[in-house]
């Protein structure tokens, strides 16, 4: 074996193993993905139907996202916004950090896993911008 395969064979080994011990072999990016509340200056403005009790305030809606291949989709009461996002630092393992665009629009995606006090974990979407910050969670499998 020539020392340009050893060393590719091992940087892909040790890709391999980090991927492996962190759990994020399957992209989050795969992940089908629930709308749950949109925060608006600073107060939940709307949020999904099963969170509603919580904020009776809140407009209920229905938000659905769709992720692929670098391009957003975003659909509520039958109007759609479609967009594209670029990955700001693919080398990051804990978290992934994306800038969208909507037309002339931009706003920052974070996705990554929320861990709760019981030690239990759910995959986490934040799409955010100025005054407002849209969470959606990994639906359940």
């Amino acid at each position: 074996m020539t020392k340009k395969r050893s060393y590719t064979a091992a940087v892909l080994s040790i890709v391999m193993c980090a991927l492996c011990l962190c759990g994020c072999v399957t992209s989050p990016l795969d992940t089908e993905w629930k709308f749950e509340t949109l925060i608006k200056d600073g107060r939940v403005a709307a949020c999904a139907q099963d969170v509603a009790e919580r904020h009776p305030d809140a407009e209920v809606l229905d938000v659905e996202i769709a992720l692929n291949d670098g391009k957003i989709t975003v659909s509520s009461d039958g109007e759609t916004a479609e967009g594209i996002y670029e990955n700001l630092d693919p080398y990051r393992v804990t978290e992934e950090n994306f800038i969208v665009r909507f037309g002339g629009n931009e706003c920052r995606m974070t996705i990554a896993e929320t861990v709760y006090a019981d030690g239990s974990t759910r995959p986490t979407l934040v799409l955010s911008g100025r005054g407002f910050a849209a969470y959606f969670y990994g639906k359940e499998q």
